[in-house]
């Protein structure tokens, strides 16, 4: 029988969270020719009663890349392996507990820039102040102080969200407990 270990976590951010929703291909480009307030609500993960949501795989794909980073030589990908399927996050939307956000406008690259190519206009939420709670469940028989420990390294060296290689979405965690 497989021992399932529950831990009730919260986080603070360290530093904003960008989010950029994907709405498919063709949607995207559709979505370039509305007002940036349309693109960014758009680009938002909304929670039915209204506030912003967190997806719980962000906080799954930060604590799975924080496990990989923290292996040792040669072992990361059997690590990622006996990892990934281990790890579950709970709910599937994390309440941020907020309504509101700034938006940010950016440009990128879009296609060889060395022939000629042009920039886009990239437009996405960005929620400044943040706290969220969850549920990790795992049977990778972790101590409360390893696990603590490996979400820690990923609130501080991996983060969430977009934009995450300039040091957005990065947090702390405020609370850690197994239940």
């Amino acid at each position: 029988m497989t021992n399932i270990k529950k831990f009730e976590f919260e986080l603070e951010g360290i530093s904003p969270i960008k989010m950029h929703r994907f709405n498919g291909q063709d949607e995207e480009k559709k979505l370039r020719e509305r007002s940036t307030t349309e693109q960014a609500e758009k680009h938002a993960y909304r929670l039915t009663n209204g506030n912003l949501g967190l997806p719980s795989n962000w906080i799954y794909g930060s604590l799975l890349n924080a496990f990989v980073a923290l292996a040792g030589r040669k072992e990361k990908t059997a690590t990622k392996m006996e990892t990934g399927s281990r790890i579950r996050v709970e709910p599937f939307m994390l309440d941020l507990g907020v309504k509101d956000y700034e938006i940010d406008v950016a440009s990128a690259p879009a296609g060889n820039m060395s022939r000629g190519g042009t920039r886009d206009e990239f437009v996405k939420p960005v929620i400044k102040a943040w706290k969220v709670k969850g549920i990790i469940q795992t049977t990778l028989g972790k101590s409360l102080e390893d696990m603590k420990s490996y979400l820690e390294y990923a609130g501080t060296d991996v983060g969430i969200g977009s934009d995450r290689p300039h040091g957005y979405g990065r947090f702390k965690v405020i609370s850690f407990k197994q239940i």
